[in-house]
């Protein structure tokens, strides 16, 4: 029986970490990165990208939103900008807020003037789950443009006390998720 299990186990998590993630396309463009597996770490810049598959589809990005939460319900952690440009170019550097609560859960939503596509879900280690309210950070009503390079560079000056307490938070939410989903996983192998 243990050793069934064990096999169960590691059948489990090898075909988990085996599979690749096909981002929909919708839209008329199909969001690149981030990706599976990827981690960001909060307060740092990031490049988000994505591969205009319709031209016809997709000629603005209208808006780009930090997503969080199950995939059959998401929401809006915050909007990282609403400033319209071309989506020809594929790209968008995105100054990920240094307070930015730390989650395995997020997925990056391209709103184009058709339609949205998502990135798969990523990590981002910040700030320790429970002291930031996310819906505070990034584009808020009334701002034109919200560029988070003031408070990101304001927020690095934190003391690495309090950065190696969040970082400690992180490794423990991570653990914590992949310890879940492993039991999880077996319980359903031994059923």
């Amino acid at each position: 029986m243990k050793f069934s299990v064990a096999a169960a186990l590691f059948t489990f998590v090898a075909s988990a970490c085996a599979q690749t993630t096909s981002t929909p396309s919708t839209g008329g463009i199909s969001v690149v990165h981030p990706t599976s597996g990827i981690e960001w770490k909060a307060g740092t810049t990031q490049t988000v990208t994505w591969n205009v598959v319709d031209a016809a589809q997709a000629k603005t990005i209208e808006k780009i939103t930090l997503r969080a939460g199950s995939s059959n319900n998401l929401t809006t952690a915050y909007i990282i900008d609403n400033t319209q440009f071309d989506a020809s170019t594929g790209k968008y550097d995105w100054a990920i807020d240094a307070k930015t609560e730390t989650a395995v859960s997020y997925s990056v939503e391209v709103t184009t003037n058709s339609g949205s596509s998502y990135s798969p879900y990523f990590t981002i280690i910040g700030a320790a789950p429970g002291t930031t309210d996310n819906s505070k950070l990034g584009v808020q009503p009334g701002d034109e443009k919200k560029t988070s390079s003031t408070s990101a560079s304001a927020d690095s000056a934190q003391s690495s006390t309090s950065t190696e307490k969040d970082e400690s938070a992180a490794s423990s939410l991570k653990f914590g998720a992949l310890v879940g989903t492993i039991v999880a996983g077996t319980a359903v192998a031994l059923f």
